[in-house]
């Protein structure tokens, strides 16, 4: 019998093998993740008003990025490569051969694929990324939203600090993205940059003093592909949306994981913790031109007192 090849790192890898499902992710990620994207993802990409996208700047520093653009603003000429164009990209996206990770979300009907891959071609109008890994992503935790309206905001220039205001968002946030990024960009399809969706009850992200974030990790599809890319190299970049002012919170910094047992902290659902210092801020004031609906919350978002300690 053939041997299956593992679509993760060591990294994803060693946090499986920590909790004892290894073995049976093994069974099913590799009809999972694929080096190409099926038509009914390219479909679902090429009917998008918005995407997210994780990419590394030449620090190293992992940011998560939200795009916009008219539905068709991506583009899948063929089932492994995306066409997004130049003007919606991060500069650090815009260099041949850069590892990016893409996350197609409806957030009104919950709905997500994601793609990882790297930087094809850039000419003077697009960008081509190459897809290395495609696959799906089941709609837990999120929070229904649609936008229902453009809006003319007048964006203000890029801060580099939070302010108080920006503090009281990400404590009230139902949501957020995380990118990350393995240690050895590059080295084949296993290893890139990922972004991700975390949703939870408002509150669910906490500071722990004035620098630091703490969020619970909850049940997922057992991947591990951010906490494996912080385990390889210990740094997260956060994206955090003001569905009211249009302004996009960037944080990024030194992230490590709290499991349960060394963590004095505890939250209702949560398997583990994952810790955030953050280093580096950039905050776009207004910059989101939609308004946006409110839904509802994912029906069975963990329920109970909140944040609470299980020890002094």
């Amino acid at each position: 019998m053939k041997e299956l090849v593992s679509p993760f790192h060591d990294g994803e890898l060693a946090i499986q093998e920590r909790l004892g499902v290894q073995e049976k992710v093994q069974k099913y990620a590799t009809r999972m993740v694929r080096p190409y994207m099926p038509d009914q993802h390219r479909d679902f990409f090429s009917g998008l008003l918005y995407f997210f996208l994780g990419t590394v700047d030449a620090e190293g520093m992992p940011w998560a990025h939200m795009i916009w653009g008219q539905p068709g603003f991506i583009r899948s000429p063929d089932p492994e490569h995306l066409v997004i164009p130049r003007a919606c990209l991060p500069a650090e996206a815009l260099v041949l051969a850069v590892e990016v990770g893409g996350l197609g979300l409806m957030l009104e009907n919950r709905r997500r694929n994601r793609i990882n891959g790297r930087v094809a071609e850039v000419d003077a109008d697009d960008v081509t990324l190459r897809v290395t890994q495609s696959f799906g992503n089941c709609p837990q935790y999120i929070q229904a939203r649609v936008p229902d309206a453009l809006v003319a905001r007048q964006e203000s220039p890029l801060q580099s600090a939070l302010s108080a205001t920006h503090r009281r968002v990400i404590e009230r946030a139902d949501t957020f993205f995380i990118a990350s990024a393995s240690a050895h960009l590059g080295q084949d399809a296993r290893h890139g940059v990922d972004v991700s969706h975390r949703g939870g009850a408002p509150g669910f992200v906490k500071f722990l003093n004035e620098g630091t974030l703490l969020f619970p990790d909850f049940s997922g599809n057992r991947h591990f592909k951010t906490l494996g890319n912080i385990h390889d190299t210990g740094r997260a970049g956060l994206l955090f949306i003001d569905f009211e002012s249009g302004d996009l919170l960037q944080v990024g910094g030194a992230a490590a994981i709290a499991w349960p047992e060394d963590s004095i902290h505890d939250y209702p659902g949560a398997e583990r913790f994952v810790q955030v210092s953050i280093e580096r801020v950039k905050v776009r004031p207004a910059a989101l031109p939609f308004s946006w609906q409110f839904l509802g919350a994912w029906p069975r978002l963990p329920q109970g007192p909140g944040w609470t300690k299980n020890r002094p």
